[in-house]
């Protein structure tokens, strides 16, 4: 994958979500027998960072804690299996 996508649903400055998506980044490709990043991550302070693989790019969703559910939702038609 050459393109990144990072989907900040939060109201925090892009700048300050960078340090989440380094720490993801740096745990490398551990889902989806090596294919995706992490599933979902949740850090200390309720930032909350979810994957998504499409055909060309890796997403990366920011959102606060608590919204996972409903993206997952909206989302049902992809494969999210436990990693």
């Amino acid at each position: 994958m050459g393109k990144l996508i990072i989907d900040n649903r939060t109201n925090i400055e892009m700048e300050n979500i960078l340090p989440y998506i380094k720490a993801v980044l740096a745990k490398g490709r551990i889902s989806n027998n090596g294919k995706q990043y992490c599933y979902g991550i949740s850090f200390h302070n309720g930032v909350n960072v979810y994957s998504d693989l499409n055909k060309k790019s890796d997403r990366l969703i920011v959102m606060k804690e608590g919204e996972w559910w409903e993206w997952v939702w909206q989302n049902k038609s992809n494969n999210f299996n436990s990693a």
